[in-house]
């Protein structure tokens, strides 16, 4: 059974990125789009240590 989604965000919250961050991010997904041919979406989560 999966966790519900509070669970999951709460064990992993999105992260917190710099405005390059997400410039690049979304560069990336452009390319991937791109080379996929269809929409590719990427989301950042803060890594638990």
């Amino acid at each position: 059974m999966t966790e519900p989604p509070n669970n999951y965000l709460r064990k992993f919250p999105p992260a917190q990125l710099t405005e390059s961050q997400v410039e690049e991010l979304q560069k990336l997904e452009q390319e991937l789009t791109e080379k996929a041919g269809s929409p590719i979406l990427l989301m950042a989560f803060k890594a638990e240590n």
